[in-house]
């Protein structure tokens, strides 16, 4: 009898057995082959206009069994008016829904190469992705863009991630510059384009330097498709998958735009080269031969010297202190980029002060332009052509401290003379 007893309690373990160990074992998650829904990253290349120079990044989802072919797509919702509001911090962003046939031929029109890269996700997922972003398609304007924080490529990141669940990416293998600072990414990306390159290193504050996870890095759709490549989906069971199933796919192959891109990375850094190498011929030429139309042509330069670098401080301090826009806190620039110079140029034709008040000033200021420029070589990000701005202010208020310093000795001989008569 103990012997019937003890062989049902065996049975009932062995029956609950893998129960319970169901419930302390994950299983693996298999990626889905069937097709019935295809799930794909669209990266399209950066354009021409200010706003679209990082690029874009959307989702692509697919039932090819019931005709459905939709790109879901972060945008802006004041068009026409994104760079406006850009500086202004009023643009909003929402989620829109167009059929893969239309937003292929709006990048067409833009002349912007459209690459697909399929990701690797399982049945469930694919199903919790779609009704996330219906979910947020219904939501409408549900929150202010921040290009820092809240791009187009942090927001499809946060899409397949919550998509996901339980499960993780896994960033194992990173290219080199994604080890930097944000600031330095930024600098990386806009390199085809130089003058924006140049703004919005003027523009950035301090907020860029700090470090962040790798996740938080990915603000540039081609950047997140480089990663992506390499990344992979870790389950609960500790089963890997790549993210990305296949090769990358062409949706729309942009044709080649001429040798004009070729001229364009050189443009400022010449622009600006070629106001240093005035300013010193300039004053070479004041220093030798100091006529009228010497000194008329100095007193241009500076004015519009001293004038270009007041509107830039200007706007500085107005996006610091007047808009909430993000990453345009304090920054080394406000130390040279403020009106304060232009009204010292300004208050000194008036003289109010002796010459060597003046001379002093001028002296003071062209050694901080000299000793910032000679800091800002250990920078990740050279600004090289506003060096060559602030070079060519620091032989300015050189040369300055250098006259008053020459008018003061002939007042000296002057007034020597008169006390000997």
């Amino acid at each position: 009898m103990k012997f019937r007893k003890f062989l049902s309690v065996v049975g009932v373990l062995c029956m609950l057995l893998p129960v319970w160990s169901g419930t302390h074992k994950a299983w693996a998650l298999v990626a889905d082959t069937t097709g019935f829904v295809k799930v794909g990253l669209v990266i399209t290349a950066p354009g021409e206009s200010f706003f679209s120079a990082y690029g874009h990044a959307a989702l692509r989802m697919q039932c090819p069994s019931h005709g459905l072919d939709y790109c879901f797509s972060p945008e802006v919702a004041q068009p026409g008016a994104e760079t406006t509001g850009f500086f202004t911090s009023t643009n909003r962003m929402g989620l829109i829904a167009a059929r893969t046939q239309d937003y292929l031929q709006s990048c067409q029109k833009e002349q912007r190469k459209v690459m697909e890269y399929p990701l690797n996700l399982t049945s469930d997922e694919k199903k919790d992705l779609w009704r996330l972003l219906d979910g947020k398609l219904a939501e409408g304007l549900y929150m202010p863009y921040d290009y820092l924080n809240r791009g187009c490529a942090q927001e499809i990141a946060s899409f397949v991630e919550v998509a996901i669940g339980r499960e993780s990416v896994a960033y194992d293998v990173l290219p080199e510059w994604l080890a930097g600072s944000r600031r330095e990414i930024i600098y990386r990306a806009l390199g085809p384009f130089p003058w924006k390159q140049l703004f919005i290193m003027l523009m950035l504050g301090n907020e860029p330097e700090g470090s962040m996870p790798v996740g938080r890095k990915l603000m540039m759709p081609a950047d997140m498709a480089v990663v992506w490549r390499d990344a992979e989906i870790v389950d609960t069971a500790g089963n890997r998958r790549p993210l990305v199933a296949d090769a990358p796919v062409v949706l729309y192959d942009a044709p080649e735009k001429g040798a004009t891109s070729l001229t364009l990375p050189f443009l400022p850094l010449s622009v600006f080269v070629a106001v240093l190498l005035w300013v010193v011929a300039l004053t070479w030429l004041q220093v030798c031969r100091p006529d009228a139309w010497c000194r008329w042509c100095g007193r241009v330069t500076d004015s519009m010297l001293f004038l270009a670098q007041a509107l830039m401080g200007l706007f500085l301090t107005y996006l610091w202190l007047c808009t909430p826009f993000v990453g345009t806190g304090w920054n080394k620039y406000h130390i040279l980029l403020n009106p304060l110079p232009l009204v010292v140029y300004v208050w000194s034709l008036v003289r109010p002060f002796p010459c060597r008040v003046w001379r002093k000033v001028y002296m003071i200021y062209g050694l901080v332009l000299a000793g910032f420029i000679l800091a800002c070589v250990w920078l990740p990000c050279p600004d090289y052509p506003l060096w060559c701005l602030f070079g060519a202010m620091a032989v300015r208020c050189f040369y300055h401290a250098y006259i008053y310093k020459e008018e003061r000795i002939k007042n000296n001989k002057s007034n020597s003379k008169r006390k000997r008569v």
